[in-house]
């Protein structure tokens, strides 16, 4: 289970922080050479409510590779004593920010009419969405930072969350929110790996193993949840 905190669970002085720390990040991506979108539920918070999402837990910012020097960005936001994770199963790492909560930031490619995200993160699938999207994207003003958004962005939203305007608390698996178009695979079971059935590990040590066998020994593993 995630233990993060959410939004509703953080005092306003923190909030004051993290706000700030959004535009430091924002600024330091852009000296990078990144076009910086808000995404994700940030995104549908600040159209809709111009807010938070009090249930959510993260700031969600989507970069696009063309421009974006990851290695500048690494090294100067860690120059300033901000603290980075990476993560990721294939391509390069999403990066996070720790501030009051995550500042998550997504790199996407183009591929003809589609963007890609590049990372592959646990129990997602890959995400792909319309370049049309980006063709001529808006701007908006949120916590009093200028971002960049998709166009027309209540269409994106209604792409990717279906009925956005009514807000929907649900599980942290966002699998009650999300559409078909954005999350294609989100209702197919999910693969239990051989090595978890033996030996009973953690679930994602089993999972790590799995994805070693699969590459070394070229097969796949068909045992699934019951």
């Amino acid at each position: 289970m995630n233990k993060k905190p959410s939004f509703s669970k953080i005092n306003r002085e923190a909030i004051d922080k993290l706000v700030a720390d959004m535009a430091y990040v924002k600024k330091r991506l852009e000296d990078a050479g990144a076009d910086v979108y808000l995404s994700g539920g940030t995104l549908l918070g600040a159209v809709r409510d111009n807010d938070f999402i009090p249930w959510d837990w993260d700031v969600e910012y989507m970069v696009h590779t063309t421009n974006f020097k990851r290695k500048k960005f690494m090294r100067e936001i860690q120059k300033d004593g901000y603290r980075i994770s990476q993560f990721s199963l294939s391509g390069p790492p999403r990066i996070e920010v720790h501030s009051t909560v995550e500042i998550d930031i997504f790199e996407f490619k183009q591929e003809k009419d589609l963007f890609r995200r590049c990372h592959k993160i646990w129990n997602k699938s890959e995400m792909r969405i319309p370049a049309s999207f980006f063709q001529n994207p808006a701007e908006i003003t949120f916590k009093g930072i200028r971002f960049l958004v998709p166009s027309p962005v209540q269409d994106f939203l209604a792409w990717r969350y279906g009925d956005w305007q009514n807000p929907h608390q649900s599980s942290r698996s966002k699998k009650t929110y999300l559409t078909d178009s954005f999350s294609p695979n989100r209702h197919k079971k999910k693969k239990k790996g051989l090595i978890y059935y033996t030996l009973k590990w953690p679930r994602k040590i089993a999972k790590m193993c799995d994805m070693l066998i699969v590459k070394t020994l070229g097969f796949k593993i068909k045992k699934r949840f019951k």
